[in-house]
């Protein structure tokens, strides 16, 4: 869930709550990992950790290479803890993800 779930805020909850989850499938998918240890604390220390801990960069997570420069700006960005910072809808996510690659195929 996004921070401003966590906090259970629903006048902050919009489309980019959706992006910001988005962005933690893609980091799985990519990663074979969460972007955040949560361990199996309580759920007060779990929202802690989603509300305030950034989320672990992808690079640390990847088992293979370095992941691409522009695939790691893309997941940061879509886990932003500050909605105003994230992509604002999700059609900005995926122009984001197919930016990226036709960048690579190039």
């Amino acid at each position: 869930m996004s921070p401003e779930q966590a906090r259970a805020d629903p006048e902050a909850i919009d489309e980019r709550t959706d992006v910001y989850s988005l962005g933690v499938i893609l980091y799985e998918l990519l990663a074979d990992a969460r972007p955040y240890d949560l361990g199996r604390g309580s759920l007060r220390k779990q929202i802690e950790i989603i509300c305030s801990t950034p989320p672990r960069p992808l690079a640390e997570a990847w088992s293979r290479r370095e992941p691409p420069a522009g695939l790691q700006s893309v997941v940061r960005k879509s886990l932003e803890k500050d909605p105003a910072v994230r992509y604002q809808c999700v059609s900005d996510l995926a122009a984001a993800v197919d930016g990226w690659r036709e960048e690579e195929s190039s």
